[in-house]
């Protein structure tokens, strides 16, 4: 039976820590209802309670100074299939297997062509991101709907791959960053097409965006989207309550968007509205880019410091 809309609403404010009356509560509900009619549609066969949903939902996009806004800028769709996985729901883990595991063959045979290889790739990346080590959530967790959730397992399988290759043939590894491009970009043309055309460009202003920022603020991305804590763990560790880290990831991710733009500006000959399309472009993927960077090239001072 489906919970009047404005029950979830009110689990939607408490779950972002909002009071009733800094949301507008009619947008909100027109938001909560499209995003359950989209999600339901999308994965009809998955079992989860609207509540535990959108409360599920409402943690990702807590951190953002307009959650209710955020909502329309997610895929909230393979957010219900990520919640279900988290679960235990097994109609989610059987599509999670199909959808995102099932499409890893393209981009794993780059490095290792064999079945065999696959095989253990799907199972490793399958085990962490899906199974708790007792002293973490399971990895899905971090999954916040930036970017289609098939791209970003994807690119987690990729660095898998190559750990596994490493480990047993060191020697045969070339061009990682290649091969992890290739395992961003496949689901989206329009992705594919910009990177392909300024690739250069954008790694280059987006490094040095990275480099901008302060240690304190590096080193809490990391922990938020590489270590997947969150916002309340954060906390603790700074010593800060959970809403002043959602104000510092905030700015940090702005204030990210704003240096890759000002140097994007000063290299990239393109009109104002084709520039204006590669920033939502580069927006939607930021979290998926900031991970990537942080995580492969270990940029900034370890967590706790600064």
């Amino acid at each position: 039976m489906l919970r009047p809309m404005g029950d979830l609403s009110s689990v939607f404010t408490a779950a972002v820590a909002a009071e009733p009356d800094e949301m507008d509560g009619t947008a909100l509900a027109e938001a909560l209802q499209r995003m359950l009619a989209a999600a339901r549609a999308a994965w009809p066969a998955i079992r989860v309670s609207d509540a535990a949903f959108v409360h599920y939902v409402a943690e990702r996009v807590a951190e953002e100074e307009d959650p209710v806004t955020a909502l329309g800028a997610r895929c909230t769709d393979d957010l219900l299939l990520a919640c279900g996985c988290v679960q235990g729901d097994a109609a989610a883990l059987s599509a999670f297997d199909e959808h995102c595991l099932g499409g890893l063959g393209a981009a794993t045979r780059r490095i290792d062509p064999s079945d065999e290889f696959l095989d253990e790739v799907r199972q490793v990346t399958r085990v962490s991101l899906l199974v708790s080590d007792g002293t973490r959530d399971k990895r899905l967790t971090t999954y916040r709907g930036a970017g289609k959730l098939r791209s970003w397992v994807r690119v987690g399988a990729v660095r898998t791959a190559l750990e596994l290759r490493r480990k047993s043939r060191p020697q045969d590894l070339r061009d990682e960053d290649r091969l992890l491009e290739a395992a961003d970009m496949d689901d989206d043309p329009e992705m594919r097409h910009i990177k392909q055309l300024y690739r250069g460009e954008f790694k280059s202003a987006f490094a040095e965006a990275m480099r901008s920022l302060e240690s304190r603020e590096r080193n809490i991305l990391r922990m938020y989207l590489v270590d997947g804590l969150n916002i309340d763990q954060i906390g603790k560790v700074y010593g800060v309550h959970r809403a002043t880290v959602a104000r510092w990831i905030a700015r940090s991710r702005e204030k990210l968007l704003s240096e890759t733009r000002s140097r994007l500006l000063g290299v990239l000959r393109m009109s104002e509205a084709r520039f204006d399309s590669l920033m939502v472009i580069v927006r939607s993927h930021l979290d998926l880019s900031i991970e990537r960077l942080l995580d492969v090239s270990q940029q900034g001072s370890k967590p706790g410091a600064g």
